[in-house]
Formats: structure tokens, C-alpha cells, sequence
């Protein structure tokens, strides 16, 4: 399986709230998850995680913006892994 979705979590996404406006990228999308929503679908319909990562592929953010969110969640101690505005995962159907 190849999926990808856009990253509820990612750094524009945070800028986007902080000035103020909706947080989706990509507003026809009906929901945008977080990337641990999406390791959770992948393990509980029992697939194997063969790759998982986000980037940033949309370029919907001024890299100021970018720069400022990652200094907020750097001063305050909150993980910057996997915070591109896209995710992106392999897996396969685990045997039974």
C-alpha cells in the first residue's frame, strides 16, 4: 500500500493558527491527520510498516513562518520529527 495525506501537524499548518486562520493546506481534503493517527490505521488493519516520513511538498508557507514555529516548539521542548506538510507511507498487508 502507498498513501499519502496531508500532515494536520506540520509547521505551516501551526503557523497558519497562530496568525489566526485555518489550518488546512489542502481544504478540499475532508480531515488532514497527524502522523501518529496514520501509524495507528496502518498497525490496526495489520499492515507492516516498511517506510513512513513527511516533507514538505506543497510549499504553502513563507519560510519565515517555517522558522518561527520551529523556534517556538524548539524553545519550549516539543519534537520537530515529522513535521512536513505531507505524509507519506509504504506498508503491506501483514499475514494472517
Amino acid at each position: 500500500m502507498l498513501l499519502s495525506t496531508p500532515n494536520v501537524s506540520a509547521l505551516g499548518n501551526i503557523a497558519q493558527i497562530l496568525k489566526g486562520e485555518h489550518p488546512f493546506m489542502y481544504k478540499p481534503h475532508v480531515r488532514e491527520f497527524a502522523p501518529a493517527e496514520v501509524l495507528d490505521l496502518v498497525r490496526h488493519h495489520r499492515f507492516e510498516l516498511l517506510s513512513f516520513e513527511t516533507q514538505d511538498v506543497w510549499a504553502t508557507t513563507e519560510d519565515e513562518d517555517r522558522d518561527l514555529v520551529t523556534s517556538i516548539l524548539k524553545t519550549y521542548g516539543f519534537d520537530l520529527a515529522n513535521r512536513g506538510d505531507c505524509t507519506f507511507v509504504t506498508a503491506r498487508k501483514s499475514g494472517d
